[in-house]
């Protein structure tokens, strides 16, 4: 059975009236439910949290909640507001409404960021979007155009994860677990298949599942840059990364060699 997280940061309830609270905290065991509780005693659904990912040693961290406050007096959502305030274990605490029927957004972030770095969400729709402007604009030189973003893209994380796990195998774990917990794929494996060689095998890629739409053959452009940047970086000489199987020619998965230049 297949899971799917829809990220919190925004929630649409047609009929409903939606809130977001957010709260910065101690970051101390057992804070959370202490915040959590004023809002169960109130009889307000919680409808999605999300909450920064903070350092073990982090003086705070923040959370963003989305509520139900449908039927839900002004006066009562003071009150929660004001309770919340008054936790001593809380630094800070905001609750915002959009204006927009049955909408409601996380506001009390500036930015998003992992290993302190920003992030910013791209969904599918936009990358949609431009994936399919690039392919009626320039045909398949489209390809190659994603090919070498995906190239300086795959250079840039393998040059971060060797800054922070320094051992090659390991950066290698860390870039499968990645790609599958950032929704690019599903799942990706990748092990040595001879000296500097490895396979990159993709389950459910996010870019062959888009571009399949129009588009037959091998598709991964934008992946296939991706696994030959990061391998360049990673092992310092120069790699190439050959599709081999795509999900949009037939096959199961969409499967990767990435060899250095001189052995191919």
């Amino acid at each position: 059975m297949s899971k799917v997280l829809r990220i919190p940061t925004a929630l649409y309830s047609p009929g409903r009236k939606l809130a977001s609270i957010g709260i910065t905290a101690v970051n101390e065991p057992g804070v959370l439910i202490t915040v959590l509780e004023p809002i169960a005693r109130r009889g307000i659904n919680l409808l999605a949290i999300i909450s920064s990912a903070a350092r073990a040693d982090a003086p705070t961290a923040t959370v963003s909640m989305i509520i139900d406050v449908t039927g839900v007096e002004k006066p009562v959502l003071m009150g929660l507001l004001e309770e919340i305030r008054g936790n001593d274990k809380v630094v800070d605490a905001q609750i915002y409404e959009t204006g927009i029927d049955g909408y409601a957004a996380d506001l009390y972030h500036e930015e998003y960021s992992v290993f302190d770095l920003r992030i910013i969400m791209l969904s599918e729709i936009m990358f949609y979007g431009f994936l399919k402007f690039l392919y009626d604009r320039f045909g398949e030189t489209a390809g190659a155009f994603l090919y070498y973003i995906g190239l300086g893209g795959g250079r840039e994380i393998a040059k971060l994860h060797k800054s922070l796990f320094k051992d090659p195998e390991t950066c290698l774990k860390v870039l499968s677990i990645q790609a599958h917990s950032f929704g690019y794929t599903s799942n990706l494996e990748i092990k040595k298949i001879g000296e500097d060689a490895y396979e990159f095998s993709f389950n459910n890629m996010m870019e062959c599942s888009i571009v399949g739409e129009w588009k037959k053959g091998k598709t991964s452009n934008w992946f296939r840059g991706i696994a030959a940047g990061y391998l360049s970086e990673l092992m310092g000489r120069e790699c190439l990364a050959e599709e081999v199987k795509c999900v949009n020619d037939g096959d199961e998965r969409c499967v990767f060699h990435v060899r250095r230049r001189e052995d191919l």
